[in-house]
């Protein structure tokens, strides 16, 4: 892929406003829209998706954007945002018939609650000069800046401004444009609920296979026990929720 020159000021607010429309590429796996350009100090990205289960996982699970000067899929450097909440999908009685249960789904409105109502900071890791810790999403500190938003066709925007300085060099120069940098994102998955039988409904309206078996050990959290764990029956678009969303590309800088 290759980034364009930035001509114009990008204000790092969750809001598309000063990109270039439509977005240059997709990704159909994670339903993102995304874009980039660069100047001779910093590297803008921006990202977009109107699919409100990868939105539950931004937002509950957390996000983060990685990067690798070598263009390979080493993860030198990531940002962190959103930090990971929380991450379990939950499951209750169905009212209208008890012995079923209902899984949860994406709700715009309480995602947008949880978000405006969390501590918006941003985790780090591998950039030069800065501390692995928390730190607001609005700082100016190190040039960091992150920023999210909905429109209002709850449409949600990613922007993040990375300053080469932290995990490149100082400034570009034409020879930069010859070397590929490796850009990734990765979503998280939902923690998924703990079930044993088939009485679940399809509640996301986009059909699955309600007999579908899958093991807890797929979706067993770093460190935790690897014992044996009761199956899981649940749709398909539900159990896609415990996977994590990856998107990768060498990006190649722009000069001028």
């Amino acid at each position: 892929m290759a980034s364009q020159w930035r001509d114009s000021v990008i204000a790092i607010d969750g809001d598309p406003v000063d990109w270039e429309q439509p977005f240059r590429y997709y990704d159909s796996k994670s339903k993102l829209q995304y874009t980039f350009v660069n100047d001779a100090t910093a590297l803008y990205v921006c990202l977009k998706t109107a699919d409100d289960r990868t939105m539950m996982k931004i937002i509950r699970a957390g996000m983060r954007v990685w990067l690798d000067t070598t263009g390979k899929k080493k993860e030198i450097a990531a940002i962190y945002f959103p930090v990971k909440g929380e991450d379990k999908l939950d499951i209750s009685p169905d009212p209208n018939e008890p012995e079923k249960n209902i899984v949860e789904r994406a709700d715009i409105k309480k995602l947008k609650l949880t978000y405006t109502t969390s501590s918006q900071e941003v985790r780090t890791q591998g950039l030069k000069g800065v501390p692995v810790s928390m730190m607001p999403a609005d700082s100016v500190k190190y040039g960091l800046r992150v920023g999210m938003n909905w429109d209002r066709e709850d449409m949600l925007t990613y922007e993040i401004r990375i300053p080469f300085s932290l995990f490149y060099k100082d400034r570009l120069n034409p020879d930069d444009t010859l070397k590929p940098i490796g850009l990734g994102v990765k979503i998280e998955a939902m923690v998924l609920p703990m079930m044993t039988g088939a009485s679940t409904t399809d509640v996301t309206g986009t059909g699955g296979n309600p007999t579908m078996n899958r093991s807890m050990n797929s979706t067993a959290r770093p460190g935790s026990s690897p014992g044996p764990q009761p199956s899981m029956s649940l749709p398909q678009n539900i159990a896609d929720m415990g996977q994590p969303l990856q998107m990768y590309t060498r990006l190649r800088l722009a000069y001028r």
